[in-house]
């Protein structure tokens, strides 16, 4: 009962407020009319009525005044006071000043004058053509002080009830909150979102407690207020979505705008507009929901900083999962296969080569009098002749051949294709390369040197094993027959005859000219082997991979530091892959990744990129979808907007797939060394972080820079090369090529 009243006292305070205004509004209307002089109070004909009478008394005194007719005089003016209720005092003065007669009120008399007002009048009266006398006359005031007031009072009260009331009833009929039920205004109000109902002005007509809440305001104050007046926080050219609504009739969803609640409070929201109402009534209006979605924005960035954490922590691990796996398959000490790792490639080349009936040669090599090296010179030294010795093998194969400690001061060396003849000239040359070694400066001792044993497959080996056991009967032959020396296995053979064993080489002489060549051979092959190591390519498109990239991204970086300039990396991936997955199929987007690397690598200049990784390729394929690009030899950050500018005109041209033209959006980060990165890792890791923070924005082809001040600066596309538009340098469909479907397919 008690909320009833309190209800509909606070729906008669608007009522009330403006009906106060119409009243003022009336009062000056009134004052200015009678200032103005239109509105008759009866004050004209109150004037001309006592003039009126006051001139006849004055002719009636003329003339009983020229018949000298004294008592009749005094008795008329007596008779005005007597008889008139309207004059409250009478005075008839003689010429010569003296008063004839006085009647009425002494104090008003006493104060009358000569000048006529609309309550006091004097008129002359004659006698004989000459003034003898003057006939004084005080009549009642028109209209009292305290009788006006009330009567103003009175218009006041009387106005402001009425204007009150008829506004309360007018207000039912126009105000929405009062129209509405009580149960439906609930059910509005239980809504999370924002909703507002807008006229065709564009002025609030209605609106739930959840939009009073984002606009800080109660519900009578934002009704008949704009939208357009709340703090909104956008771009100088922004246009309001109700507004376009209203216009265009089209409906709006999720227009994301920010609305400043404090000076430390501004929340994200999704504003979505519907026209509303039947234009042919003219009945037209908007409806405007707005959600607030700042928490879940705040979620998002928590999430997307966890992400950014389970990213480093997925490049550690990465990282460690490389360590431990080069830790299981390689040796410890020399870096070259381990026994397990040799032992399975062996067996995999032997049943090979036994399938498609081809060579497969086996050397087993041991270095001479090892056990004196350790006892001479030390453990030390003898790990150093071991390190060396393996360098050296690996230096003398090929990439398909295959290199790995045996045990101890043992190698085994795999050769695919090669017969014992053909595996015996490349032992004496590394036998040669061996005994060189203890001349140059790299080993503490003065002689060196190693026995081979050459086993292929016509040696009658049966498995993988039974090779390894022959080549190690021909290394105990090339031991029997004095050491540093190449012995290919004959079954005819025996420690007996050990001094026919073939390939007997004299030592080199170090200062020769023929050792001296020898030995720049031999560092060149090891120079060679030291690259073949990084050369590791993606299989799909031929690009080098992660562990090649950062190699030599870290030898740029220190070139880099000595030439007193910077180093980039430029990675970008593919946005929406998953849907182009869905739409295409995996074999449809392989050859679109393709496509994309194969006009970057035609698009963009090899001056742009630090020393290619290898001849034919420019880039490098991070991880399926992540591609790097090494930017070197940068003086300024300008030389880098003209490289992204490219990458941008290149990718923004479509691809066709399928026969269908296709656009491809992509995310670029670049990070550079001048921000102190110190090592090839951290380098990318920050290009990476930048490309996430470009995911973020809105345009299909986006950048970011590690440096967030870079991200304003305007990309300078004028400085592109006319090459680039140059139909000879990019194919104009941008189709798949053949070579890359025949990779795919096979």
């Amino acid at each position: 009962m008690q909320t009833s009243i309190l209800q509909k006292i606070k729906y008669l305070v608007r009522p009330l407020h403006i009906g106060a205004s119409l009243v003022l509004l009336s009062l000056c209307s009134l004052f200015l009319t009678d200032l103005l002089g239109f509105r008759d109070d009866g004050r004209a004909s109150v004037s001309e009525s006592r003039k009126m009478l006051a001139e006849s008394t004055a002719m009636q005194l003329s003339t009983l005044a020229s018949i000298e007719d004294e008592g009749a005089i005094d008795y008329v003016v007596a008779t005005l006071v007597t008889r008139s209720t309207d004059i409250q005092a009478v005075s008839l003065v003689l010429a010569n000043g003296v008063e004839q007669a006085q009647y009425g009120e002494e104090s008003l008399v006493q104060r009358l004058a000569s000048i006529s007002t609309l309550s006091r009048i004097s008129v002359p009266i004659f006698k004989d053509r000459e003034v003898w006398g003057e006939l004084r006359l005080v009549f009642a005031p028109v209209g009292s002080l305290m009788k006006s007031m009330l009567g103003v009072l009175f218009f006041v009260g009387s106005s402001l009830l009425g204007y009150t009331l008829l506004l309360n009833k007018a207000f039912i009929q126009l105000d929405p909150n009062r129209a509405v039920p009580s149960r439906v205004d609930t059910a509005f109000n239980l809504f999370a979102a924002g909703v507002i109902i807008l006229d065709d002005q564009l002025r609030v007509i209605m609106a739930n407690q959840a939009a009073c809440d984002m606009g800080s305001c109660e519900r009578d104050f934002l009704l008949g207020t704009s939208l357009a007046d709340w703090p909104w926080q956008a771009n100088s050219d922004w246009e309001e979505p109700w507004a376009a609504t209203l216009n265009s009739g089209i409906t709006i969803s999720d227009q994301p705008v920010r609305l400043v609640q404090s000076a430390d409070v501004t929340r994200l929201i999704m504003v979505s507009c519907a026209p509303v109402g039947d234009e042919t009534q003219g009945a037209r209006g908007v409806m405007v929901t707005l959600d607030d979605v700042s928490s879940i924005e705040r979620k998002n960035n928590e999430l997307g900083a966890t992400l950014k954490e389970l990213r480093a922590s997925q490049v550690v691990i990465s990282a460690k999962n490389k360590e431990l796996e080069r830790l299981a398959t390689t040796d410890a000490l020399t870096g070259i296969s381990n026994r397990r790792v040799l032992m399975e490639s062996l067996v995999r080349e032997f049943e090979r080569a036994k399938a498609d009936q081809t060579q497969l040669a086996c050397i087993m090599t041991d270095i001479d009098h090892f056990k004196n090296v350790n006892d001479t010179y030390g453990h030390g030294v003898g790990d150093d002749v071991i390190r060396a010795v393996a360098e050296t093998l690996s230096a003398a194969c090929s990439e398909q051949q295959v290199v790995g400690r045996y045990g101890g001061e043992e190698f085994v060396l795999i050769l695919p294709g090669l017969d014992a003849e053909q595996a015996a000239e490349l032992g004496e040359q590394v036998r040669a390369a061996i005994v060189l070694l203890a001349a140059s400066s790299q080993l503490a001792v003065t002689t060196l040197s190693s026995s081979f044993g050459v086993a292929d497959m016509s040696s009658g080996a049966l498995d993988a094993n039974s090779l390894v056991d022959l080549a190690d009967q021909a290394l105990y032959v090339a031991k029997q027959g004095g050491r540093n020396r190449v012995c290919i296995y004959d079954e005819t053979q025996s420690a007996a005859n050990a001094d026919a064993t073939p390939h007997v080489i004299e030592p080199v002489l170090i200062d020769s000219p023929e050792g001296r060549l020898e030995q720049l051979d031999t560092l060149l092959k090891l120079r060679d082997w030291e690259i073949q190591t990084l050369h590791e390519y993606d299989d799909l498109m031929g690009t080098p991979m992660r562990t090649l990239f950062l190699h030599t991204l870290q030898a740029e970086l220190v070139r880099a530091t000595h030439a007193t300039e910077h180093v980039g990396v430029l990675s970008f991936e593919l946005r929406n892959i998953d849907q182009l997955v869905l739409r295409f199929g995996y074999i449809a987007t392989d050859r679109l990744l393709v496509s994309v690397v194969d006009r970057l690598q035609q698009g963009l200049r090899k001056t742009d990129l630090i020393t290619n990784i290898s001849a034919e390729h420019n880039l490098s394929r991070i991880t399926s979808n992540e591609f790097g690009i090494l930017l070197s030899e940068i003086k300024e950050v300008s030389e880098v907007m003209v490289i992204v500018s490219r990458l941008k005109l290149l990718i923004l041209q479509p691809f066709v797939l399928a026969d269908e033209k296709v656009d491809v959006g992509v995310n670029i980060g670049i990070s550079l060394s001048l921000q102190g990165a110190g090592t090839a890792s951290d380098l990318l890791l920050q290009a990476n972080e930048a490309r996430i923070r470009a995911s973020a924005k809105a345009d299909n082809v986006s950048h970011a820079f590690s440096i967030a001040e870079y991200d304003d600066k305007p990309l300078d596309y004028n400085a592109l090369d006319a090459d680039l538009h140059a139909p000879s340098q990019v194919d104009t469909d941008h189709r798949v090529p053949d070579e890359v479907n025949s990779r795919l397919n096979r």
